[in-house]
């Protein structure tokens, strides 16, 4: 299976990203590698904060879980960390990066043309918290960026992350590498990033480049929100974001042709309300369909010949709601309609019984709890070669395991609600809280969970947690042995 690198550009690239890792460690895309490198100058961007807690706790759990007998965590994840890219200026305004004081002597009637662009609002807030929505400014400072800027420095983001696509690239055994761009159009860091850092790591990987996959999704207008309420005067505005994505687009279609092989136009034109928020840590936006396809994209790429430009869009059925089949391979049998529901079974089996049962166990006596339990022996059981369900590796896999359960859970729940009529899409989670161990009450028919309206109802009566511990319980496997065994018998179940 081919290695992805996967470049989030600005807040919404990296909610595309949340939503390939969930993809990723449900084997979504086998034992490949995915390597993770964020952008934008609004390091604690909530979402992009949100997006490296899951990635992390992914990670953690492929570490102690993964490898074993089903898909679930069986490719890697690599994090490069998040990158600025005024990190190199010293400065955090325009007239600072541009050296506006100096234009006069320096060239001179540049600055006519400089205050001409730029309102003295535009020129002199802080960017910080990115490029506020606004891609003349993120254009102004992208453009630059320079080869150099990306460079194979070890020591670096960027190094790190082309070191390891070097390698794979120039690997005979290995299938062609991917690199995959996410970022808005319509915005300010992701309509001026995408195209600027696509040119340079294709400049970067010349020598290469007819061996990897160069592709990006570019996401169009698919939420709206109202003007903050923090009295600043500089921000994102709504209204603009039809013209920002039809500038863009015409960039792409004039630049993009030696730039990247296949381009993946996704968006929404109902648009989903979201909370103003001037960039920071309360930037915090639920998921969206929209990303989740936009993900799905990058299994369509690795598909598509390398350096033949081409664009793909998708389409849904109904405008007023997504289905399993609008999701492309929607209706395969090994698609992501089926792993995202296995999945969200497994995270809800999980966190709501097995792991409370866990617990108990430990309460009750392994013995005492095993009388009610049969599945519970083919994992724990000293005597027979099997850990004690009370030792402190097995609680340490457990603890990672509630931590990536609550983050899947919360994502689905969030892309559920996404729909702009509220109507609820694919997943059926109202209502479910999981920040409460003592009062998680749990619904014994897991088929519930998941929208689908080809499954009848004699199916939805047999698809229950107690089916799962019944098969679970029939497999006694010799070879099974502790937490990271009942995980994977689990999945397999689900």
């Amino acid at each position: 299976m081919s290695n992805i690198y996967a470049i989030g550009i600005g807040g919404s690239g990296a909610k595309c990203i949340e939503s390939l890792v969930f993809l990723h460690s449900l084997g979504f895309f086998g034992k490949a590698r995915l390597g993770v490198l964020i952008v934008d100058a609004d390091s604690n961007n909530g979402n992009t904060q949100r997006t490296l807690t899951n990635l992390r706790r992914s990670a953690d759990c492929q570490q102690v879980l993964g490898q074993g007998t089903t898909p679930f965590l069986s490719g890697e994840f690599r994090d490069y960390g998040v990158w600025d890219p005024l990190s190199d200026t010293g400065t955090r305004n325009l007239d600072q990066i541009f050296n506006r004081p100096a234009m006069p002597s320096i060239a001179p009637n540049l600055e006519f043309l400089y205050d001409a662009l730029y309102s003295p609002d535009e020129r002199q807030v802080l960017l910080d918290v990115g490029f506020r929505g606004r891609p003349p400014i993120g254009s102004a400072v992208m453009s630059r960026l320079e080869s150099s800027d990306v460079t194979t420095s070890r020591n670096t983001a960027w190094g790190r992350l082309f070191d390891d696509l070097e390698a794979d690239a120039n690997t005979a055994a290995s299938d062609n590498p991917t690199v995959h761009l996410f970022g808005s159009v319509f915005g300010g860091t992701g309509a001026s990033g995408v195209p600027t850092i696509g040119k340079l790591i294709g400049q970067q990987i010349s020598e290469y480049r007819h061996r990897v996959h160069l592709n990006a999704t570019p996401l169009l207008p698919y939420f709206s929100f109202n003007k903050p309420e923090d009295d600043q005067q500089v921000y994102a505005e709504t209204r603009s974001f039809t013209l920002n994505t039809q500038a863009a687009l015409q960039y792409f279609q004039e630049h993009a042709k030696d730039v990247f092989d296949t381009l993946y136009l996704i968006g929404n034109q109902d648009s989903t309300p979201y909370s103003p928020s001037t960039g920071g840590t309360q930037q915090r936006n639920d998921s969206h369909f929209v990303e989740l396809f936009a993900a799905l994209s990058v299994a369509d790429g690795l598909k598509q010949p390398i350096k033949q430009t081409q664009a793909a869009y998708i389409s849904r059925g109904s405008r007023d709601r997504v289905v399993w089949t609008d999701l492309p391979g929607g209706s395969s049998s090994d698609s992501a309609r089926k792993l995202l529901g296995k999945g969200v079974r497994f995270a809800y089996s999980w966190l709501f019984n097995f792991s409370l049962e866990l617990k108990d166990a430990r309460e009750q006596g392994a013995k005492q709890f095993a009388k009610g339990a049969p599945w519970f022996l083919n994992f724990y059981a000293p005597g027979r070669n099997k850990p004690a369900v009370t030792d402190e590796s097995q609680r340490s896999k457990e603890d990672t395991l509630d931590a990536w359960t609550e983050s899947l859970l919360s994502w689905a729940q969030q892309i559920a609600a996404s729909n702009h009529n509220q109507e609820q899409i694919l997943f059926n989670l109202q209502g479910i809280q999981n920040n409460n161990q003592k009062s998680r009450s749990y619904q014994e028919y897991l088929g519930r969970l998941i929208i689908d309206g080809s499954i009848s109802e004699s199916e939805l009566r047999r698809d229950t947690i107690a089916r799962l511990k019944e098969a679970i319980a029939n497999q006694n496997n010799s070879q099974q042995s502790g937490t990271h065994s009942l995980v994977h018998a689990l999945f397999e179940a689900c």
